[in-house]
């Protein structure tokens, strides 16, 4: 398993920024409040902030407020809200529906898979729509630790009808203790078909409680 987990690590870093303009390092930091209101049905609220500019800048905040559905047999479906202060006073809203899938490859290795409907308001702002297709690994190990890695594929609705961003995560849940976890992912985040290329590394960490 360690020798498996640092070929994945090595995998990842290895990418190559050739060809990219720019790159950034940036972070979100949030909290994650959960519950359940019975065994099918569970709902969560996240706030989020952002920095930018290698960390050196506050970017934005947002707040998630989702409710899950369990469905059976490995399925369970999403609906989440996400509103957003951004700097300049210009305010936006998305909505994203998800549907979730997951599945055991081995006694060690678990597999997900999320197809998720991005759904811009547009109450302030115009922002694009996209179908996103969410592949996770996750590897079970005997500690607290849960690593995995994944990709995300971000394809444009509004009759662009392409891909247009990519995301590929490696991370960890951190059990802490019954009801508190932590998560810590790292993003590289990339355009695509797109004139201005630009690579986003982003801290991903959050605090999570289960009430």
């Amino acid at each position: 398993m360690r020798k498996l987990s640092l070929l994945l690590i090595l995998i990842f870093l290895g990418q190559s920024d050739s060809g990219i303009a720019q790159s950034d390092l940036q972070s979100w930091t949030s909290i994650k409040l959960s519950s359940k209101i019975n065994d099918e049905v569970s709902y969560a609220i996240r706030p989020i902030i952002r920095h930018r500019n290698d960390l050196s800048e506050y970017d934005n905040s947002s707040i998630d407020i989702s409710i899950a559905f369990n469905l059976g047999k490995g399925f369970s479906m999403a609906i989440l809200e996400r509103y957003w202060w951004l700097q300049n006073g210009v305010n936006r809203n998305f909505w994203f529906f998800d549907i979730k899938h997951k599945a055991n490859l081995s006694n060690n290795i678990g597999m997900s898979n999320v197809i998720r409907w991005h759904i811009a308001q547009d109450i302030e702002i115009d922002d694009p729509n996209f179908m996103r297709w969410h592949p996770t690994f996750t590897f079970k190990t005997q500690g607290r630790f849960t690593p995995y890695i994944g990709t995300e594929l971000f394809f444009r609705l509004d009759g662009v009808n392409e891909l247009q961003r990519t995301r590929h995560l490696i991370g960890s849940n951190i059990k802490i203790t019954n009801d508190w976890s932590f998560n810590l992912t790292l993003w590289k985040q990339d355009r695509a078909n797109l004139d201005s290329q630009f690579t986003q590394w982003i801290i991903v960490t959050t605090a999570a409680y289960n009430m």
